[in-house]
């Protein structure tokens, strides 16, 4: 990947040299095991960073072409791939996602819509369940579940940002939608990763990503909204043959990330892949 000049984008240098600073002694005092980064304006990258370990513990120094786990970065993936099909006519922003899901019919959920799913307005599960794996990972039992459980709030009354179920409400009705026999991670390999050339991004572990897997590692103890062996969790969920986990369960380098981000910033596309328009973004 080309560097350009700091200058020429309107960065100062010295100014963005304690980015690189900052990380070392972050590293260093245990913040965090590792680091990867990019700064980019315009398209040009002027910071491309990688820093301290993959697995400290083995002693394992991080690598450029480093996996990670992208926790809820997969959400953003999971958004476009919804919008992807607003934009083709399959899906409707405003419409009932009962039209759809025919378990969504009942206990106030028939007013929920994809809108409300993506703002986190839907009202629907907000926690983790306290589910078996195999039905965290399975986005048509989890949807089930949700559909039987009452809403949090009135959608569109509040945010109430859900951290995994309401992302495989959408994975589901993507699937249901326009799924035509594809599996969420099909819908999603062959509509945004393909076409942007996200090499190194799945749902799931990928057999040839294994040997680059950055381990997610908890760097405090203690309690939060997650506690930290929730968060080390997910080693193991990306890990599940056929496991997925619309709202957190991909992996993805820090070079395929930036692609995604710079077809955002280009407005929908990218290498010549048009994924959205302008307009809808």
């Amino acid at each position: 990947m080309n560097k350009e000049k700091p200058q020429a984008l309107g960065f100062d240098e010295q100014r963005l040299a304690r980015v690189g600073q900052t990380i070392k002694r972050d590293i260093e005092g245990g913040k965090y095991h590792g680091a990867s980064m990019i700064v980019a304006r315009k398209g040009k990258v002027v910071l491309d960073l990688v820093e301290g370990y993959s697995d400290r513990q083995a002693g394992r120094r991080l690598a450029p072409d480093a996996v990670f786990s992208t926790m809820s970065v997969a959400k953003q993936f999971t958004n476009v791939l919804a919008l992807s099909l607003v934009e083709r006519g399959v899906l409707r922003l405003h419409a009932p996602i009962a039209e759809w899901l025919p378990e969504f019919r009942a206990m106030g959920h028939e007013k929920v819509n994809l809108s409300h799913l993506l703002t986190h307005t839907s009202g629907i599960c907000s926690a983790i369940p306290n589910l078996p794996p195999e039905v965290i990972t399975n986005i048509e039992q989890l949807s089930a579940y949700a559909a039987s459980r009452p809403l949090e709030s009135l959608p569109g009354e509040r945010v109430n940002y859900s951290i995994l179920v309401g992302h495989s409400v959408i994975g589901a009705l993507c699937v249901r939608a326009d799924g035509n026999g594809r599996t969420y991670s099909q819908m999603i390999e062959q509509e945004l990763f393909a076409p942007l050339k996200m090499r190194d991004t799945s749902v799931g572990l990928r057999k040839d990503l294994v040997e680059r897997f950055c381990p997610v590692k908890a760097a405090w103890s203690g309690s939060g909204v997650i506690p930290p062996e929730a968060v080390e969790g997910m080693n193991h969920f990306l890990r599940m043959p056929g496991a997925e986990l619309p709202g957190g369960g991909c992996v993805t380098s820090i070079g395929d990330l930036h692609r995604f981000a710079e077809m955002l910033r280009r407005g929908g596309e990218l290498d010549g892949a048009r994924i959205l328009s302008p307009a809808l973004i």
